[in-house]
């Protein structure tokens, strides 16, 4: 069986994400299979499925590596799968396009990765599951390279300013533990963390994440996706101002109860592209979004849905497909007035070249929006 396509079933599929993303996920994915490798008597995966694994991730690296020389027209950090990245074996072309969104065309065949993140998420649940069946509930790594190991029994419930003003820790794993209803100001303030994981946690209500990782500018890898369900309401200064920070993954959130996104992304100035749902991530009840992407100059790509109360996102160059996207999901406001989306004048240049972007206003103003830029 190949073990690589195994894992990739599990993928949500077309989201694609940088050049630099995939490789760390790889370098991730390679010190997880060590580990693995390393406790295999309480793994269900043999040393045979362990070493097809690697050279299936020593192959696909040396794709990605192809992959990112082939930037003849941008920086290899600007390759982003809109679609989904086809890797193969001959790169047709490279595609850099605005009106359509970034994403890469490497040929008809060959495999395809969707979003690289479900293989991570695969791979990180599995690492998961090798830790709880040690008692394991998370692993902390620290500025001076040195790892501490903290039990189930030992960690408790994980909740409100866990780490909050920690200027030593930078990674964490956490897992197979149990986390509060709220886990508000959880890493406030951290500023020397730079990977922070959290998967197969033991509970699903989480209603703050208030402040969840305030100020933590070193921060460049944040996967939180079980954290946020229908009963999370506050998502206020979620990550602000974490200017290292260059793809942030969505894509299984559910945001349909969320009251405030207050400041959510605000000051995440090397912020790319937020991983969304496929139906959007949706403000229905939304009534605070002040502030939500301000000072995020870098931000190409996010997929905002029922939204129903002003917006402002004047400071992000969005491509035309978010602009679209966010057009024609907004709410009726025919009833009401005053609500107004004001797009960068990046974004209004695309909306006006574009027939699709023209309809798409027309559209939101027949629903009693006023579209500036």
């Amino acid at each position: 069986m190949d073990k690589l396509n195994f894992f990739l079933k599990t993928s949500s599929g077309g989201k694609g994400v940088s050049y630099h993303v995939l490789r760390g996920v790889l370098s991730d994915i390679k010190n997880e299979i060590e580990t693995l490798s390393a406790n295999e008597t309480t793994s269900e995966v043999s040393s045979d499925d362990i070493a097809e694994l690697k050279q299936e991730i020593a192959t696909l690296e040396e794709k990605i590596e192809t992959l990112g020389s082939n930037t003849d027209t941008t920086t290899a950090s600007d390759i982003v799968g809109g679609n989904g990245i086809d890797i193969t074996d001959n790169v047709a072309s490279v595609v850099l396009d605005p009106n359509t969104d970034a994403y890469l065309s490497l040929g008809s065949a060959g495999l395809k990765l969707g979003d690289i993140t479900g293989l991570y998420n695969t791979m990180l649940t599995m690492l998961a599951n090798v830790f709880g069946s040690l008692g394991i509930a998370y692993v902390v790594t620290y500025s001076d390279g040195t790892t501490s190991v903290v039990t189930t029994s030992e960690a408790g419930s994980i909740g409100w300013g866990w780490l909050s003003g920690d200027t030593t820790v930078t990674s964490v794993l956490l897992c197979n533990a149990t986390v509060s209803a709220s886990m508000g100001n959880a890493c406030y303030g951290a500023t020397a963390l730079k990977s922070l994981v959290i998967v197969n946690i033991s509970s699903g209500s989480v209603a703050s994440l208030y402040g969840f990782c305030y100020g933590c500018s070193d921060l460049t890898t944040l996967y939180v996706s079980e954290l946020v369900t229908s009963t999370t309401a506050d998502l206020g200064s979620f990550c602000s101002n974490c200017e290292s920070l260059t793809v942030l993954d969505a894509s299984k959130w559910d945001t349909s109860g969320v009251t405030s996104f207050y400041n959510f992304c605000g000051g995440c100035s090397s912020l790319t592209k937020i991983l969304c749902p496929s139906s959007g991530l949706s403000l229905a009840n939304a009534s605070n979004i002040y502030g939500m992407l301000s000072g995020c100059t870098s931000l190409t790509s996010v997929y905002l849905s029922n939204v129903g109360v002003s917006i402002d996102l004047s400071d992000s160059p969005l491509y035309l497909t978010s602009a679209v996207f966010l057009l024609n999901n907004v709410q009726d406001m025919t009833a009401s007035s005053g609500k107004t989306i004001t797009f960068s004048e990046t974004t209004g240049a695309y909306l006006e070249a574009s027939e699709e972007g023209l309809a798409a206003i027309e559209s939101a103003q027949e629903k009693g929006w006023t579209i500036t830029y």
